[in-house]
């Protein structure tokens, strides 16, 4: 079905694109400072749904719309950038002070949300999933299992960051400090998508 080397080829981008910092990694970044590493745990779970969904859609729907409906693809990607607009604008700290942070749980619904809204499940569809994936059964579900695979290490590894910068006045980077630059990297990609679809 994949020869060794395939295989590997597909785990090192889906790894890639996942590392890269965006609004799912920023938003479990500020969770781990937030509440830790075990109360946020169940974000995974979240994220791992929201882009199952996303490259499903996109695979086997969307994709094939966007030849003859483009504006279906122009509004998606609109509604994409004003929800992490609206994600960042939430998440800039209300009462910052040296001991911790503001700011109200993310909820598996709103990590769901803002994972399926994530243009990165647009590229691992149409991009690193293979198109027979998309045909076949058994193909799809070694592609989700490597997917997964890869997946958990790194929202893990996101929380973990997170959690080890929460701490009191002490600390070399302040929580209230990182999760205002998180707030903004949100609104400079909702932005800079927004602007990218308006001009294209």
């Amino acid at each position: 079905m994949f020869s060794t080397n395939a295989l590997l080829q597909m785990i090192a981008g889906f790894f890639l694109i996942l590392l890269v910092p965006g609004p799912t990694n920023t938003l479990l970044l500020s969770s781990g400072i937030k509440f830790g590493v075990a109360r946020s745990i169940n974000l995974i779970a979240a994220e791992t749904l929201g882009y199952l969904t996303a490259i499903s859609a996109w695979g086997f729907f969307l994709l094939a719309l966007s030849h003859s409906t483009p504006a279906l693809v122009v509004a998606i990607k609109l509604l994409c950038a004003v929800y992490i607009a609206y994600l960042g604008w939430q998440m800039w700290p209300s009462h910052p002070t040296a001991g911790g942070v503001d700011g109200k749980r993310m909820t598996f619904a709103s990590m769901y949300c803002v994972t399926l809204l994530n243009p990165k499940a647009i590229l691992f569809a149409s991009g690193i999933f293979p198109l027979a994936a998309f045909a076949s059964a058994g193909v799809f579900f070694v592609c989700v299992a490597c997917f997964v695979l890869t997946l958990v290490p790194v929202a893990l590894g996101w929380l973990c960051l997170g959690a080890s910068l929460k701490g009191g006045g002490d600390a070399p980077v302040k929580p209230a400090l990182l999760l205002r630059c998180a707030s903004l990297v949100l609104l400079l990609f909702s932005a800079t998508l927004a602007y990218s679809v308006l001009m294209a």
